[in-house]
């Protein structure tokens, strides 16, 4: 086992300095949307407000698949998407 894997992450796996946990997982159960599916939630910032790094694959229109990533910038009541 890597032994970086085994040190546990503030907001992931310990609670936050707000208290929170499991911020990596936000998004992962979305599947109203049968074009987009979440692949992984990357937690990239854990500070005042959380920053992730979210990758999923996209169908177009046409019915290709491609894979694309997008961060997400949390501030507890909303959020706001980085293109």
């Amino acid at each position: 086992m890597d032994s970086a894997a085994s040190v546990p992450r503030r907001g992931i796996d310990i609670p936050d300095h707000r208290g929170r946990v499991g911020l990596a997982q936000a998004g992962l159960d979305l599947r109203r949307n049968p074009d987009v599916a979440v692949r992984s939630v990357e937690l990239t910032s854990e500070g005042w407000h959380v920053l992730r790094r979210t990758t999923f694959d996209y169908r177009d229109r046409k019915g290709n698949w491609s894979r694309q990533q997008r961060e997400t910038y949390d501030r507890g009541n909303g959020a706001v998407v980085l293109l």
